[in-house]
């Protein structure tokens, strides 16, 4: 299938919506970007139950960090915004992955899974559970604070699964034709927002996204299952927009789950 080029404006929306976690921003920065290299797992021909799915390009499933070039890959944690987002960005890129809708394949690309960066080592009980129990703790000034180099971001819970121990967040990302697809939503990002399950704001009825993270290089993200009141049993659920007159219109939940891991590049 071929692949049409992605919307500048999907992107440029979703690292808007990054860039408004003004609570956390600093004007000094809060570190240099952290590099990454990427695994997403299954292909379009062999999906192994997987909704967002690599391209296979070359027999792999990996995207490695490349600045520049044609198969140029921008996977990063955005820590100099103070954001702590993950990003991958084929906007510009050869390189491609894939959102296996109810209606068809989609060209994904771009997503941003939030403050992925900010999740301690989730194999440190201790210090995993201290940051569970914690919550969400802001300084005076509004920005989220820190414990012994640890933000203070609990905001969507912990737990622990047959993979180990995991942080929820929130994410989304960008396909052809104008559509996103999200996973809940951020209070830190969006604290004004009101977490109803509604067309307005349809990523609340959405699933968490799963954050483990076992050792200092190595970040898994999964999906998490739910219903949303679909009666369809749990499912990796994540809201369906598209742009349409002005505005992103909502089309309903698409079931995408994913596993896909990142490692500090070298």
């Amino acid at each position: 299938m071929k692949s049409a080029t992605i919307s500048l404006l999907a992107v440029a929306i979703l690292l808007g919506s990054a860039a408004s976690a003004s609570a956390q921003r600093k004007t000094a920065g809060c570190g240099p970007d952290v590099a990454l290299n990427v695994t997403i797992f299954g292909t379009r021909g062999a999906p192994s139950g997987y909704g967002l799915v690599s391209d296979g390009s070359g027999g792999s499933a990996d995207y490695l960090y490349l600045a520049k070039g044609p198969d140029k890959v921008v996977s990063i944690f955005q820590v100099d915004n103070c954001t702590h987002d993950f990003t991958l960005n084929l906007h510009a890129s050869t390189r491609s992955m894939f959102a296996l809708l109810s209606s068809g394949d989609v060209r994904a690309g771009f997503f941003n899974f939030d403050r992925v960066h900010s999740v301690p080592v989730t194999t440190n009980q201790a210090a995993f559970d201290a940051y569970c129990a914690a919550g969400v703790v802001r300084n005076a000034d509004g920005s989220i604070a820190t414990s012994n180099g640890q933000y203070l971001d609990n905001y969507a819970g912990c737990g622990s699964d047959v993979h180990g121990n995991y942080v929820r967040r929130h994410g989304s990302m960008s396909l052809d034709g104008d559509q996103q697809l999200a996973y809940q939503t951020s209070p830190i990002d969006r604290p004004a927002q009101s977490c109803d399950v509604n067309p307005a704001n349809p990523a609340c009825g959405a699933a968490f996204l799963r954050v483990y993270h076992p050792d200092a290089n190595t970040w898994i993200v999964r999906t998490e299952m739910t219903d949303a009141g679909t009666g369809l049993g749990p499912q990796a659920l994540a809201s369906h927009r598209v742009w349409e007159s002005g505005s992103y219109v909502f089309k309903g939940y698409q079931n995408i789950p994913f596993e896909i891991v990142a490692k500090r590049k070298p």
